[in-house]
């Protein structure tokens, strides 16, 4: 069996919250959830489908800044009578 590698830039880290996002060209926030980060990006779950290529901002609570991203990928996943996405984005660099 060959062994995983990880090809990560970053370290990731667990970690549960809940998060606003939008799209840069709208005005409406939807509800996520983070459920890891690294320095480079994050993954979250929503119930609704986000392109690979979207630029979006995110939020969270206790946190002053906005996070600009561009989505890496977006899976759609199965969970009892419901479906739900996994996101994957990378940060932007602050400039």
């Amino acid at each position: 069996m060959a062994e995983y590698v990880e090809k990560r830039a970053y370290e990731r880290y667990d970690y549960e919250a809940p998060i606003e996002y939008k799209h840069y060209d709208k005005n409406d926030y939807y509800a996520a959830k983070t459920y890891n980060y690294s320095m480079g990006g994050m993954y979250f779950e929503s119930d609704y489908d986000i392109q690979p290529g979207a630029d979006i901002y995110i939020k969270m609570n206790n946190y002053s800044a906005d996070t600009s991203a561009k989505v890496t990928w977006c899976k759609e996943y199965s969970a009892s009578d419901s479906s739900y996405y996994g996101v994957g984005v990378k940060y932007y660099e602050n400039k």
